[in-house]
């Protein structure tokens, strides 16, 4: 895929692998196409596309879950996503 490419759901892939460790809740509600509004409450329904992590009072998302869950390896990655049968997102399976 071109890193300049935009993902399906509203970042390109570039976008994507230069966000930090860490993003908030609304930075990965974009990288899934969805509003700040809409990200809080499927947060607090626990229907939010990857885990969220609560630290202090900051709702935050892992770099890796995230690109993971839109199907975007990193560079030098051995790993294709592989389609989990059960949902539309793409999931990384170990190898060993």
């Amino acid at each position: 895929m071109d890193t300049t490419e935009t993902t399906q759901r509203g970042m390109t892939v570039e976008e994507l692998l230069d966000l930090p460790v860490s993003v908030r809740i609304e930075e990965a509600g974009r990288a899934f196409g969805i509003s700040r509004g809409l990200a809080y409450r499927m947060q607090r329904e626990g229907r939010f596309p990857v885990p969220v992590l609560r630290i202090g009072r900051r709702l935050v998302v892992t770099r890796a879950s995230l690109l993971n869950a839109l199907g975007v390896t990193t560079p030098g990655s051995s790993q294709a996503p592989t389609p989990d049968p059960n949902t539309s997102t793409p999931v990384v399976t170990a190898s060993d």
